[in-house]
């Protein structure tokens, strides 16, 4: 009975097997996946306006932060001490409230501290912008 069955069927059928036993799987386990495909596409298509321009907002927001950080940095100068540049800093991360944001507040810190350090040649820590 074997040998009636060539090469060629075998793989058609082992293939077939297999892309319906993976159709299965992936059915059960990326159900809702599925179904988010199937909603309307009106709907999903105003959720990510809604997102997109939410989030080129934020960024924009962030940017105009970082330019206004370099700004007084710049202002500052080699004669800039610690205890005169902190308060600046300090007055404008309070007016930004996108350091909420974990990602944000690591990203504009990380900035203000690399460029404190360049311009100025302060260091200054996390702990003390935040503080």
């Amino acid at each position: 009975m074997l040998q009636g069955i060539s090469w060629s069927a075998y793989l058609e059928a082992a293939i077939i097997v297999t892309a319906i036993y993976y159709a299965c799987v992936a059915a059960v386990f990326y159900r809702t996946e599925f179904k988010a495909l199937l909603q309307p596409k009106a709907k999903a298509a105003t959720y990510a306006v809604t997102d997109g321009s939410d989030k080129t907002a934020a960024f924009e927001n962030l940017e105009s932060l970082v330019h206004e950080i370099d700004s007084i940095l710049e202002q500052a100068g080699n004669q800039a001490t610690k205890d005169q540049l902190l308060p600046q800093l300090k007055a404008k991360l309070a007016s930004y409230g996108g350091l909420r944001q974990p990602a944000y507040r690591a990203a504009v810190f990380n900035h203000i501290i690399k460029q404190a350090e360049e311009i100025s040649g302060i260091r200054i820590s996390e702990e003390e912008l935040a503080g």
